[in-house]
């Protein structure tokens, strides 16, 4: 992924950066996201 991300910014630190952060954000929303669909499941 960050390969990928490298070659379309051009920068590999940046990439690495852009990663991170992607990382970081999904894993703040992760419970979130879980218990909704968890919810969705139950009651859908």
């Amino acid at each position: 992924m960050i390969a990928a991300l490298a070659k379309r910014l051009g920068d590999l630190d940046g990439a690495e950066e852009a990663a991170a952060e992607a990382f970081a954000t999904a894993v703040d929303r992760w419970p979130a996201l879980a218990t909704n669909s968890l919810r969705v499941k139950a009651f859908g």
